[in-house]
């Protein structure tokens, strides 16, 4: 049983999502070093550079992931796959910008920062303990940032998987 969910062919959903959610998690990892890499070791604008750098990265994993493995392309890994790949992952990116803008600067539907902030703050705090982690391990700025993006994340990475399964990887 094992065996068929990390090897064999299969057009059977449920084993592509289970796939998906590893080649996403590895992408998504890519995604957020990069990211965050960007953004809050060398300061690099969080919109200008950090999201379409980590963006292009942990496409760049997923597509090829996904290709041999995930949706086992008849053709490998090729430019019409990839333009529809691409294309998709665009719109996700700009769901990306869209919820990141939204919880970190956008007022009209922004959780309200205090409250972010607090949330941010208590479940780090919270993992901090549980680890035992020294006190001041990130300052809150980062921890919002990384927040932000990775709820983002969460949100499109299901856009992602429909609909590259229905209009990329089509059967």
């Amino acid at each position: 049983m094992l065996k068929k969910l990390f090897t064999h062919k299969t057009n059977n959903t449920y084993v592509q999502v289970f796939r998906f959610l590893f080649v996403g998690g590895a992408a998504t990892i890519v995604d957020i070093c990069v990211f965050h890499l960007m953004a809050n070791v060398l300061g690099m604008s969080v919109y200008y550079g950090a999201i379409p750098i980590g963006f292009l990265c942990g496409m760049t994993v997923n597509f090829i992931l996904s290709s041999v493995w995930v949706f086992n392309s008849r053709n490998g890994v090729n430019a019409r796959e990839f333009i529809g790949f691409f294309a998709i992952a665009l719109l996700g990116l700009g769901m990306n910008y869209i919820i990141i803008y939204g919880l970190l600067d956008l007022p009209l539907i922004q959780i309200p920062y205090e409250s972010f902030s607090t949330l941010v703050y208590n479940v780090i705090e919270r993992i901090r303990h549980l680890l035992s982690l020294p006190t001041k391990i990130i300052k809150l700025t980062t921890l919002e940032n990384l927040m932000a993006k990775l709820i983002a994340t969460v949100l499109v990475m299901i856009w992602n998987f429909y609909a590259r399964k229905k209009f990329v990887y089509k059967k």
